[in-house]
């Protein structure tokens, strides 16, 4: 691994420092919540200075990788990677980019159509089941239930298609969405989504990667022209940091 240099860029001994956490952290499965050792072990371990080790723990701390709490109690400990950090992180460069918020839903109708596929191929009895599940309590929901229901669906998929990074980056879609509180399923439209979903389910269970890929394609193409005729207004506003 090249550690001490990436893309020709050396690095800083607290990012160094950083990312051999993050790989002991990573090797040794360790769960969140968990603390690390006092900083005395760590500093003797990593051997650097106390200002070095500081600096490489803000830098975990900023990416979302450990928290820090003060007093006695407290100290470092492993935080959760979840898809709402991830979509923070994101935001800051969308916001830099300027990426707007019609880029991010039709980045979904390239990502979860591919997902899709995948799911189609690596979908197993439990799965299948999952899935029966999920269709069935959506049915008879109420509103807000069947919204969490239909993310459950695509956080389904996105788990079973078997690719970590397609299933992170879609979630952290939803989530800023979810953060600027544009998720939405108008009841009207709630049957039209069980069906869609209905109809996506049944192509992966089949193992049918064509029909999973082309009905989620049209799905999410259902989704864009409702979001652009709810959110005209939004659509070509730039995504701001989170």
């Amino acid at each position: 691994m090249l550690m001490g240099r990436i893309a020709g860029r050396s690095l800083k001994r607290a990012e160094h420092v950083a990312r051999e956490i993050l790989a002991d952290v990573v090797e040794r499965e360790l769960p969140p919540g968990t603390p690390l050792p006092p900083e005395a072990v760590m500093l003797k371990e990593y051997e650097v200075s106390r200002g070095t080790f500081r600096e490489a723990l803000r830098i975990l701390e900023v990416h979302g990788l450990i928290t820090i709490k003060p007093g006695p109690s407290g100290g470092p400990r492993i935080a959760a990677v979840t898809a709402r950090e991830f979509a923070r992180t994101a935001t800051f460069y969308y916001r830099a980019m300027g990426a707007t918020f019609g880029d991010l839903v039709q980045t979904r109708l390239v990502v979860e159509p591919m997902m899709a596929r995948l799911a189609a191929r690596n979908c197993t009895a439990a799965d299948a089941t999952g899935f029966e599940d999920n269709l069935a309590m959506a049915k008879v929901a109420a509103p807000k239930e069947s919204l969490r229901l239909a993310f459950e669906f695509h956080e389904m998929i996105g788990r079973i298609c078997g690719n970590q990074v397609l299933a992170m980056f879609d979630r952290s879609m939803g989530e800023i969405f979810d953060m600027y509180s544009l998720n939405s399923l108008p009841e009207r439209e709630n049957e039209l989504h069980l069906r869609a979903h209905g109809n996506i389910a049944r192509a992966i269970i089949d193992g049918d990667q064509d029909r999973a890929e082309a009905s989620m394609r049209k799905h999410l193409e259902g989704i864009v022209r409702d979001f652009e005729q709810r959110n005209g207004d939004i659509v070509d506003q730039v995504v701001d940091w989170l």
